[in-house]
């Protein structure tokens, strides 16, 4: 009864009833519905949801531009999950225009809510050498240290050896 008397928080219970099948039937239709209702009332919440739908095709027809669209609105509220979506979408033109600096813009400003997978977005960008959104240079202009490398330098023979030979040393000599 709420939801149909434009409730917001009704609305989003209802579209996730409806998506997970929770009491009845499930209906990705019904549930995209729901989450289009109360996303254009504003809410950032039903407005990332329902760009999750858009993006999975999930109740509506696959759509990254839609997607990109309704993350864009949901980021502009300050939802820090909308805002590392539409940072990666722009990162990779998914949706939109390929903007790297205005994805790691949109990275930045999730990563100071906290939100991981931005910190982890802004660290490829900085590898990838796109442009950073503090002095608008490439990677490594705006101090991001080089990622360290995996796997320590190999060792010559003669050195792993010696090591060997050193630590057999010291543990079999008497006291």
């Amino acid at each position: 009864k709420a939801a149909d008397q434009g409730h917001i928080g009704a609305q989003c219970a209802m579209a996730a009833r409806c998506l997970s099948g929770e009491g009845e039937e499930q209906d990705l239709e019904a549930g995209a519905s729901w989450f289009r209702k109360a996303a254009e009332q504003g809410d950032a919440e039903a407005q990332r949801a329902l760009a999750v739908c858009y993006q999975d095709g999930k109740g509506l027809a696959q759509d990254d531009a839609a997607a990109a669209h309704w993350f864009r609105k949901a980021a502009e509220q300050g939802d820090p999950n909308a805002q590392y979506a539409i940072g990666i979408k722009c990162n990779y033109g998914i949706g939109t225009a390929k903007d790297p600096e205005t994805g790691a813009r949109w990275l930045r400003m999730a990563a100071d809510q906290g939100q991981v997978h931005a910190l982890v977005g802004l660290g490829i960008c900085t590898t990838r050498a796109w442009a950073c959104p503090r002095t608008r240079r490439p990677g490594r202009a705006c101090g991001a240290r080089r990622p360290r490398r995996a796997m320590p330098r190999r060792r010559r023979s003669s050195e792993t050896a010696t090591g060997t030979a050193r630590a057999c040393l010291k543990t079999t000599r008497p006291p």
